[in-house]
C-alpha cells in the first residue's frame, strides 16, 4: 500500500506485509469441485453445434469438435458426465455457451494429443493449433485471419 503525505513535503512511502507471515511449510492439494462450468464466448457457435449432449462421458483434456464445418473445438478441463449444455447471456448482452460437468473423482486424461504428438504432421498441426489459446490470441487481428500459412 502506498501512503502519501497530506501536504506533500515528504516522499510517498511503500508499505507491505512481511512475506514470512504468509509462508507455508507444506504444499496442500486443492480438492476437485463437484461441478465445473465451461464457458465458450463465440457468436458463431450454438449449443447444437457441440458434440456434447446430456449424460455424455468426457475426459480431462478431450477436444470436443464443433459440427457444421465450424473450425475449432472446446477442451474439457474435468473428467465426468455432462449435466447440461445451454446458451446464456450476460448483463452486457454477450452470448455464451455453457457446458456443466458433474466431476468424477478419478481424473482420467484423454490421450488424443499425446498420440498425435508421436507422429507430427501438417494435419495434426491443423487439428490442434486452432484450439490453443495462443492461436486464438493471434487470430484476433484481422490481418492474421486472412493469412494462409502453408504447413509443411
Amino acid at each position: 500500500m502506498i501512503k502519501r503525505p497530506f501536504f506533500g513535503f515528504t516522499r510517498p512511502k511503500l508499505t507491505y506485509a512481511d512475506i514470512a507471515l504468509f509462508a507455508q511449510t507444506e504444499v496442500r492439494d486443492i480438492p476437485l469441485p463437484k461441478k465445473v462450468t465451461l464457458l465458450l464466448h463465440d457468436n458463431r457457435i450454438h449449443p447444437g453445434d457441440l458434440g456434447l449432449r446430456q449424460d455424455t462421458e468426457v475426459k480431462t483434456g478431450a477436444a470436443v469438435p464443433f459440427s457444421g464445418g465450424k473450425k475449432g473445438n472446446l477442451t474439457t478441463t474435468a473428467t465426468g458426465t455432462v449435466d447440461a449444455v445451454f446458451e446464456d447471456s450476460t448483463y452486457t448482452d454477450h452470448r455464451s455457451i455453457c457446458v456443466t460437468i458433474d466431476v468424477d473423482e478419478p481424473d482420467r486424461w484423454d490421450t488424443g494429443f499425446t498420440d498425435a504428438a508421436e507422429s507430427p504432421s501438417a494435419q495434426v498441426a491443423r487439428e490442434f493449433l486452432p484450439a490453443s489459446p495462443a492461436w486464438r490470441m493471434f487470430t484476433r487481428y484481422s490481418t492474421l485471419r486472412t493469412l494462409s500459412i502453408p504447413l509443411l
